[in-house]
């Protein structure tokens, strides 16, 4: 029986959320084991928390200084075989990592998000790739528009294809309504999901007279910073970083989610905020976010430099309440159609399992840099950067 192979970084957001929900609603065709790996130097409050439905968890522990590569890749060589299925969330070191084994295995790499490393990572590492998953149609087209090496392209196979998120509420039951709009947002307190710009919203919020609360589920760097520049709103919740449980138990209190990032994929949180007919209001990025938001039907989106529109559409679905309800049962109508768990499950495994493995693309070699501390190594390879040696 072959064993799916899920390697990602040990972080929660929304690639642990895909690969979760893949496991939860697994089939019996295949094995399957989670390696999660984790550089120590990273906030350790980004972990993720929750177990997944695998036959096995690894956990990998790494120092961004001070580690190497080549051990990093001897951690996870040990636990693949050749009835392995290599499936990669982030490239990197869990791609390279093939060049390192005495037998060859299939390989897929799930492309997340519209983020210039995944870019990179299939530029730098397609000879080691043998299928390609996007989240959206949009990063399908745009993965043949930008990949450099078009006679490797040739030999990987892309599909996009939607990943499953469960079904979160009764849709025969009614959204309770309160008088009050009730807002979310659920993410990483980052930057690049432009948790900066609430104090912005918020006052929009303020001088429009609406009345709202704020509840902001996730934890991250920016957490401390974000109190002290919203303590003056008394009617913003400081949630914390929950389970994906707790959030889809917390959306039957939510009217709408807001997502102000920089930078997506297809998020999914919007799709389980959807799911439980919470209206998202997010940027209008291309990666994916079009082929969830129909504006003025399943939500609306906002550009990047217009972001006092958030403030007018919370404000009209406020005024307009029997338009807010015809909306919120879109959303659940849109997101159950496009992301049902069983089927876009089985169409996951089923692109794993056909998934066959290009031997003649697979250089076995051993870069002595790999041995290096990383510290070392990046050291050395800006000075060949800079006088192109």
């Amino acid at each position: 029986m072959k064993n799916l192979v899920y390697i990602l970084p040990d972080k929660d957001g929304g690639v642990a959320s895909v690969v979760r929900n893949l496991l939860r609603f697994r089939t019996n065709r295949c094995k399957a084991k989670v390696v999660l790996i984790h550089n120590t130097m990273d906030d350790p409050l980004l972990r993720v928390q929750d177990e997944f439905n695998a036959d096995e968890i690894i956990r990998i522990n790494y120092n961004g200084k001070w580690s190497s590569k080549q051990g990093v890749m001897n951690k996870i060589k040990r636990h693949l075989d050749n009835n392995s299925i290599l499936i990669s969330n982030d490239g990197g070191i869990e791609l390279e990592v093939v060049n390192n084994l005495n037998f060859t295995i299939p390989v897929v790499y799930i492309m997340h998000g519209d983020y210039d490393h995944y870019f990179n990572c299939i530029n730098e590492q397609g000879h080691l790739i043998d299928t390609i998953i996007t989240v959206s149609d949009y990063l399908m087209e745009k993965i043949e528009s930008n990949f450099e090496n078009k006679d490797t392209f040739s030999k990987i196979d892309v599909v996009s294809v939607k990943f499953p998120v469960p079904l979160t509420i009764d849709n025969d039951k009614e959204k309770v309504r309160a008088k009050i709009i009730r807002v979310a947002f659920v993410g990483a307190l980052i930057e690049d999901k432009g948790v900066l710009l609430f104090k912005n919203i918020l006052t929009q919020l303020t001088e429009l007279k609406i009345n709202f609360i704020f509840n902001i589920i996730g934890a991250g760097p920016l957490e401390e910073k974000l109190m002290k520049e919203l303590q003056s709103f008394s009617n913003v919740n400081f949630k914390g970083k929950l389970t994906n449980q707790e959030v889809i138990s917390l959306h039957s209190e939510h009217d709408i989610l807001i997502l102000p990032s920089y930078g997506e994929g297809l998020p999914v949180s919007i799709v389980e905020a959807m799911k439980c007919g919470v209206i998202p209001i997010a940027t209008n990025l291309k990666s994916g976010i079009p082929e969830l938001i129909e504006d003025g039907v399943t939500g609306y989106t906002v550009p990047l430099d217009e972001i006092e529109k958030y403030g007018k559409f919370i404000k009209y679905l406020d005024n307009n309440r029997d338009e807010m309800a015809v909306i919120s049962h879109k959303c659940i109508s849109k997101a159950e159609s496009m992301f049902k768990p069983y089927i876009q499950t089985k169409a996951y495994e089923d692109v794993f399992i056909n998934t066959k493995p290009h031997a003649f693309m697979k250089t076995k070699n051993y870069n002595l840099m790999n041995f290096l501390p990383f510290t070392l190594a990046n050291r050395i390879n800006n000075l060949k950067n800079i006088y192109g040696k």
